[in-house]
């Protein structure tokens, strides 16, 4: 500190340490506590919804499911875990986990609930009330009605759960359905051509996704006149406004308008844009500048705007290491309910938050009454699952 004497003593300095470490401590358990209440209150209204919708189905059929009976929070965590061993554990039809063949079924599986009763809450699983759900063109109609009470709680949760370091990167990724939707994407130039796109806000260094956004198709007029990557890029950045983070994304979002407007709310953000995009420098053009040899690169500022002719993707790692971590163990089954795919996407992003989180604040070092070398994500979720499972054995 420029022109002023900073006096300490050591034991000083160490009573800092143990105070600034204790109210670490006492806020990050804090902060457990609120997230252990969120989910609780979110399997409560799961449960709620459910069995509301097992009612429902019978009362329109005009007739009662002998099978079924009222589930509850402590079923449902069960279940939920379930689906989550289903992960690790891969087996080509539903049904095999329950198997008779020793080499086949799982006794683990058998003991928490039989199979009749898995199949019944996987048919009546609900997370809203379909009877006051608005349909298309009437007021409050929301294509995300079906999944908005797990949106509602997520998003916020993710968003507190950790603070975003200095580079977070913005991209797209696509989930498999075989449910229809209708704001599905058709993508010529991904892999995986057709699916349901989610937007997401993720840490270049670790994958943490702070925030994801849903593609629900084309926007209102009144929304028209900005670029869906525009639109989309400032709704996931909110909050981050004057802080001077580096975001870095690919040429789907990227415009001069977008670096303007990110600039002026206080973020720096660069990537990639095709030469014909409104605002590219001429002299930028390919037919001016021509092949580039190694190493080479030319620049054209204009203000606090600079386009570099180059080639640099270390910092747009941030979505595809967050799909690495979600890819390896999918939760959830096919199934031909498109708000299904959004469920158990959102369950095992969560996830994949949670194990970012416990690695992190760990440094490496694995759990308490683990053996191993490197608590791995596997290790993470069988643990989540047995936890959630805890000692619940149902019987029918």
């Amino acid at each position: 500190v420029p022109n002023s004497t900073i006096a300490y003593r050591a034991s000083d300095s160490c009573r800092n340490l143990s105070e600034e470490r204790s109210m670490f401590m006492n806020e990050q358990a804090a902060f457990s506590a609120r997230v252990q209440r969120v989910v609780y209150s979110l399997f409560e209204h799961m449960v709620e919804q459910t069995n509301k919708y097992a009612l429902y189905r019978q009362r329109r059929s005009g007739k009662s499911d002998p099978h079924w009976h009222p589930t509850d929070v402590r079923e449902m965590k069960a279940y939920v875990g379930l689906n989550i061993l289903m992960g690790i554990n891969q087996l080509p039809d539903t049904g095999m986990y329950w198997a008779s063949d020793i080499f086949i079924g799982n006794a683990g599986f058998k003991k928490t609930m039989t199979a009749r009763r898995f199949e019944k809450l996987t048919q009546y699983l609900q997370l809203c009330d379909r009877e006051s759900e608005p349909v298309r063109g009437e007021r409050g109609y929301d294509a995300l009605f079906k999944v908005r009470p797990l949106l509602d709680v997520v998003e916020n949760t993710m968003w507190d759960a950790y603070t975003p370091n200095r580079c977070l990167t913005v991209d797209k990724c696509a989930i498999v359905m075989k449910g229809r939707f209708s704001p599905t994407q058709y993508m010529p130039s991904k892999p995986l051509r057709k699916g349901l796109t989610v937007w997401m806000l993720c840490d270049s260094r670790s994958g943490y996704c702070h925030r994801a956004k849903i593609y629900v198709g084309k926007p209102d007029e009144d929304e028209a006149a900005a670029s869906l990557g525009f639109r989309v890029v400032t709704s996931l950045v909110r909050g981050l406004e004057g802080q001077y983070h580096h975001l870095f994304m690919d040429s789907f979002f990227t415009s001069v308008p977008l670096l303007q407007r990110l600039l002026r709310d206080g973020l720096y953000a660069c990537g990639p844009t095709q030469p014909g995009r409104k605002g590219y420098p001429e002299v930028l053009r390919p037919r001016n500048v021509g092949k580039l040899s190694q190493g080479e690169f030319y620049q054209c500022q204009r203000g606090n705007l600079v386009a570099t002719v180059t080639r640099d993707v270390k910092n747009m790692r941030g979505v595809d290491l967050c799909d690495q971590l979600r890819e390896c163990y999918q939760v959830g089954r096919p199934c031909k309910k498109w708000w299904r795919y959004f469920l158990w996407f959102y369950v095992n992003l969560c996830i994949v938050n949670a194990y970012i989180i416990l690695r992190e604040s760990r440094g490496g070092t694995p759990p308490a009454g683990f053996n191993g070398k490197q608590f791995t994500q596997r290790h993470f979720r069988v643990r989540l699952a047995q936890q959630l499972i805890g000692d619940y054995q149902g019987h029918t």
